[in-house]
């Protein structure tokens, strides 16, 4: 009886932690990317530059991607923009509509193979996405201020024990205090 107990408990430990893994598995999930989604990639962070000297586009745009920095929040977050504009985002990368778009690359355009490079990974990020969380980066200010504080403070600390804690020449005033009682 109690060696049933055991491997039936055996049983429901080693059923739970396949149930778990599982579903940490489809969480964490994430195809790996083609080397063209990781050269559009390469692109979108700057890492490889465009041909006619255009700007990359993670100066303006982001994307909620793990493998991907933090980008600007100038314009509009491009993590969906495959679902509204599919295999267009290509053609419309060659002559875009928004005014500051078609300003920095007026004179600088893209070529079709980086914007297909492109398109390709944005495809991948709006894949992806559901398995992605949105990082603002608000944990490293937090961080980064908390450290700056105790630093401060540190050095704030560090000052005040270095003090003089008594007159710069208290043994020059004692003496001229003291012949001044012999005078009077």
């Amino acid at each position: 009886m109690k060696k049933n107990r055991f491997l039936n408990g055996i049983g429901l430990i080693l059923i739970g932690s396949m149930i778990s893994l599982a579903s940490l598995n489809a969480f964490g999930a994430q195809r790996s990317m083609t080397p063209e989604e990781v050269e559009g990639q390469k692109y979108f962070e700057g890492k490889n530059g465009f041909a006619n000297g255009g700007p990359s586009c993670i100066s303006c745009h982001s994307v909620t991607n793990s493998q991907v920095a933090k980008g600007g929040l100038l314009a509009k977050d491009l993590t969906d923009v495959y679902t509204r504009l599919g295999d267009g985002i290509s053609a419309w990368l060659s002559a875009p509509s928004f005014p500051a778009m078609a300003a920095s690359y007026q004179n600088n355009p893209l070529t079709e193979k980086e914007r297909n490079k492109l398109q390709a990974f944005l495809k991948y990020a709006n894949d992806v996405k559901g398995n992605q969380v949105a990082d603002k980066g608000y944990d490293m200010m937090l961080m980064s201020g908390g450290a700056g504080l105790l630093g401060i403070l540190l050095l704030i600390n560090i000052i005040w024990f270095k003090r003089k804690k008594k007159m710069v020449k208290k043994e020059i005033f004692e003496r001229q205090a003291s012949a001044w009682d012999a005078k009077h």
